[in-house]
């Protein structure tokens, strides 16, 4: 079997899967997905291969763009057929745990704050001071959004719970998606709307929240993908002989 590289659009979960079969050699691996304008990035879930095959999850692609992957181990190199998939034009993601994945409306654009630590010295007699700078830090800035119903606020109340640092996506801002810790959350004191039930979103109070976010830097990259799940996988089967008979070998459960 030649080498090969294959995608699979999952849409339900806002994925695309990456296969690679017929390695000649195991080993490390690269897999990198790209467009046709220049952007590329890492599939941090395939750092190797086993057997001659592996599959991992990519969630870090832009939306509505065909993406084709590369899988190269300095040796062989081979590229897969182009796909898309299209997401939600805003959203926080949690890549650990993707039931959690929140879609947003963002009321207005971050203005972020690049901070740089300093010390500042003024010694005595010196006309001008002695400063000690750190680094520009990637960021932080207050998102502000709106919950239209009670089910957008429980998935939200349930992500800040669950998964202090999320994938956050604006869609066509300068911030297309970037990694952020969520620290603290306000909720406005004000409820501008309560929606009837004739509302195409259905009945339930629209809240305003404001979501403190200091950019962060990507997860290192992991064997197992992220949306492979040990409690998924014990609530469909009774027994481990069930998870065994289903799953032979560790790639049939992350194609899972």
């Amino acid at each position: 079997m030649a080498a090969a590289v294959a995608a699979v659009v999952q849409t339900s979960r806002r994925r695309i899967r990456v296969d690679v079969t017929g390695w000649p050699t195991d080993g490390p691996v690269t897999v990198t997905g790209a467009t046709a304008s220049g952007l590329s990035w890492t599939v941090r879930s395939i750092t190797h291969v086993s057997a001659g095959a592996m599959s991992g999850g990519d969630y870090e692609m832009p939306s509505g763009v065909p993406v084709t992957y590369t899988a190269t181990d300095g040796t062989t190199t081979v590229t897969s057929a182009a796909v898309s998939i299209t997401l939600p034009a805003e959203m926080l993601r949690a890549p650990t745990t993707p039931a959690l994945d929140v879609v947003l409306q963002v009321i207005s654009k971050p203005g972020v704050d690049y901070a740089r630590d300093e010390v500042v010295l003024r010694p005595l007699g010196r006309r001008t001071a002695v400063v000690l700078s750190g680094a520009l830090s990637a960021g932080a800035f207050t998102l502000r959004v709106r919950t239209r119903t009670d089910a957008d606020l429980t998935a939200l109340d349930a992500l800040a719970a669950g998964s202090a640092r999320c994938l956050l996506i604006l869609g066509d801002s300068q911030m297309a998606w970037t990694y952020v810790a969520v620290g603290s959350i306000r909720r406005s004191p004000f409820v501008h709307y309560f929606a009837q039930p004739s509302d195409p979103d259905g009945v339930g109070r629209w809240q305003e929240w404001d979501l403190s976010c200091t950019v962060i830097s990507q997860p290192a990259g992991d064997l197992t993908d992220p949306y492979v799940s040990l409690g998924a996988i014990k609530a469909g089967y009774a027994t481990l002989g069930a998870v065994a008979a289903a799953f032979p070998t560790l790639l049939d459960v992350l194609k899972a």
